[in-house]
Formats: C-alpha cells, structure tokens, sequence
C-alpha cells in the first residue's frame, strides 16, 4: 500500500531561496533549542547548524506523543529513512523541487532496496515565522486528514529529515514504512 497526501502549502521557487540555503545532519540526537547558530561553508553556500538532530528528535518525540494519545504505539527510527527525508528536505530548501511530495515514487523505491516494504507514507511541512515550528508542523498534519491518516496509519517505523534555511525557513519530512 502507498499512501501519500499533497501538502497544501504554496511555495514559489527562485535562486534567492536557493541561495539563502541551510541545513544537515546525519545523526539524531542531543537536546532541544532553537540556537540558531549557522556556519558557512562558502564553497558549497550551505549552511550547517548542530540544532538539526535536536528538531527531527522533537518532531520524532511529538509524533508518538499524538499516536500515544489516540492509543497507538510508537514508530521505531529507521536510520535510512532519516537520510532519505533528509535529502527531501534538503532538495525543498535549496529550491531543487517545490515544497511537496515530488519524487516520492522514487524515495519509495530507494526504500524498498533496504527492505521488503508493504506501505510507504509521507508527510512534508513548510513552517516560517513561528517560536516553534516543529509544533506548528505536527498540529498542521494532525488537522489535514491525509496527514493525520500517515501518522495514525499502521506503519511500524519513521524517518524525519528537517532542513532549515538560513533566514529561518523549516523544510520538514516525515517518511512512514511497515515491512512485510
């Protein structure tokens, strides 16, 4: 089964967005803050911040915390579907795609080379301007109704990615999965 929801934010892209770029980490942990402390590397015009882990571990923690409420158990960390939102998000923030679910075809692909898949899900948020994003993230998908059918849908495990432009733009995936 796939189950996929089209975002229902609109976002127009241009090479400023891409230049005002942010983002990764490949790890999950640390503790949360909002320290938006970025370092430049000049070369590739990417900006690193040691506060990523710390918001997709938020965003993995708010999760359960609603499928917990609604009486459902908690999705495991799948480490290779981090690194697939990741680069979703990434993509999202450097202008490489809109902000949505173009290329899930392909991230359901790519999973299904690490494991045999029976459903595949995905979330994406857009979030600018708030004290917490991460929050107003979650509450947005728990009020669409495909968004909030992901998360409480019977997949086992998750994957988030959140990349963050250097002006302060969030770019956050979530990618769902239940094996066979």
């Amino acid at each position: 089964m796939r189950r996929v929801q089209v975002t229902y934010l609109n976002l127009t892209n241009s090479q400023d967005n891409m230049k005002k770029l942010l983002l990764i980490s490949l790890t999950l942990f640390g503790t949360f803050t909002f320290d938006y402390s970025f370092a430049a590397n000049t070369k590739s015009k990417v900006y690193l911040t040691k506060d990523i882990p710390s918001f997709e571990k938020y965003c993995y923690e708010q999760i359960n915390k609603v499928r917990q409420q609604h009486g459902m158990g908690p999705l495991k960390m799948w480490p290779q579907l981090s690194d697939c939102a990741r680069e979703h998000s990434l993509n999202m923030a450097m202008g490489k795609c809109p902000c949505g679910h173009e290329g899930f075809d392909e991230r359901a692909k790519e999973m299904r080379n690490f494991a045999h898949l029976s459903s595949f899900g995905e979330n994406v948020a857009y979030s600018f301007g708030y004290k917490d994003p991460v929050m107003v993230a979650v509450k947005g998908w728990m009020e669409s109704k495909g968004h909030r059918e992901n998360i409480l849908a019977d997949f086992e495990e998750t994957g988030i990615g959140v990349s963050i432009t250097k002006d302060g733009k969030f770019y956050i995936t979530q990618l769902f999965s239940k094996c066979r």
